[in-house]
């Protein structure tokens, strides 16, 4: 069984959180052929139907009721294309055709009409993957395509399209798709295939899905075969490598207390059990969104709240600058658990930002007293004795003095005995 293959929508109106996207093409459909677009890029994170999308396009040019807002999805047409099986919609992957002569081998074959159909449609699934010779060598076909021809492009990264590609399509960012979403399809598809899931182990399995819908359905089968039977909270933490949040909790204690061997033998405990360090800091980043979320009084978590209100923002600031720096980290080092102690310990014995604040206020106070204190007559004497008192270099000028006093008297003297001679 591929649930995400069995579920994949039909209609436009089985489109999940997308109604953006529906929305436009669907009045596109309605308006007529004028209105209709020959290049489409669609864009978003993976899983969350760009291609998907694409294809029922496809099926509302080509169905043979349509073009319509909605596709048949019984004639042969739409039959041919949702099953991948359609001469004139060809599905091609941009990581393994994105040389310059795969290009050319479409353009000769664009030169053809479609053979059964109305429109004769390439869908590009990642085509940020191509060369920037391929994307130059689409640049005159996308700019004048012929009649029959449509290009839907799909990518995950439309930063690494070319400006001059971008500025010929027309462009569709795909939202990632909501937790509540993602449950409700979920359980849809649990209560089809009648799989026994607890509401609590569909919500954990819905926000590890990180917004693709896809990912959430492979999960779901999976999680079938390893329960063997209802699909429990604690199947989805075991297989999923996700870690419960008592332990944040705990770990948040020896924070609290500053009490770095606590913290450390704590995360030496989570390791311990099969854990891995991405899957200690991924769960360190989502805890730390929910306490700064609670001490921003945006969160109905009670015990979120009470652990936020004993840090100041300013630590859980920190902290959170410590664990996106090791998210980062952990992706080029070759001893990722030595780089997770590491930044359990920075956190321990982290500042906190009262007592900062406290030595920065006990500072300010005590230069203000000693602005403030008049200097006392002691201090004042010893200085005037001090002035008093000869120096060294003053004893040594006067001594200098002396001497050419005396050199300018003798020199009087024998100017005297000269002047009196015979």
């Amino acid at each position: 069984m591929n649930l995400p293959v069995k579920y994949r929508p039909r209609k436009f109106t089985d489109v999940v959180n997308q109604e953006h996207v529906v929305r436009t093409l669907q009045n596109a459909l309605r308006l007529g052929p004028e209105r209709l677009g020959q290049a489409y890029l669609f864009t978003g994170p993976r899983g969350v139907g760009k291609t998907t999308i694409a294809r029922l396009l496809a099926m509302a040019l080509n169905c043979e009721r349509g073009p319509a807002e909605e596709p048949c999805g019984e004639c042969e047409n739409c039959r041919s294309i949702a099953q991948g099986a359609s001469l004139d919609v060809i599905e091609i992957d941009g990581a393994s055709n994105r040389g310059i002569d795969e290009i050319r081998n479409i353009k000769e074959q664009i030169r053809f009409p479609p053979a059964y159909s109305r429109f004769k449609i390439y869908i590009i699934d990642e085509v940020h993957m191509l060369t920037t010779e391929a994307f130059n060598a689409l640049l005159k076909t996308l700019e004048e395509p012929p009649s029959y021809l449509v290009f839907m492009f799909a990518t995950t990264d439309p930063q690494r399209i070319p400006r001059t590609v971008l500025s010929r399509v027309q462009r569709f960012d795909l939202r990632p798709i909501g937790v509540h979403d993602i449950v409700d399809r979920l359980t849809a598809v649990a209560e089809a295939e009648g799989i026994p899931v607890e509401p609590e182990a569909m919500k954990a399995l819905s926000e590890h899905s990180e917004g693709s819908l896809r990912d959430a359905l492979v999960m779901l089968e999976q999680l079938w075969v390893y329960s063997g039977g209802t699909i429990t909270r604690r199947d989805v933490l075991n297989l999923l490598g996700v870690v419960e949040k008592d332990f944040y909790r705990q770990l948040f204690v020896h924070l609290k207390d500053r009490d770095a061997a606590g913290a450390l033998r704590h995360l030496d405990s989570l390791l311990a059990r099969g854990y891995t360090p991405e899957d200690f800091t991924r769960g360190l980043i989502g805890f730390l969104s929910e306490l700064m979320r609670a001490k921003m009084g945006l969160s109905e978590d009670e015990e979120a709240a009470r652990i936020a209100n004993a840090f100041p923002k300013e630590d859980l600031l920190a902290y959170a600058n410590i664990a996106f720096d090791l998210e980062s980290s952990l992706r080029y080092r070759i001893n990722p658990r030595a780089w997770a102690e590491h930044a359990v310990l920075r956190m321990a014995l982290l500042p906190s930002a009262v007592d900062i604040e406290r030595a920065l206020a006990g500072s300010s106070e005590i230069l203000a007293n000693d602005i403030a204190k008049p200097m006392s007559v002691p201090i004042r004497k010893k200085k005037a004795q001090d002035e008093a008192k000869p120096q060294p270099q003053d004893e040594a000028l006067r001594k200098l003095i002396e001497t050419f006093k005396l050199e300018e008297i003798e020199d009087e003297l024998w100017t005297d005995e000269g002047r009196d001679g015979p």
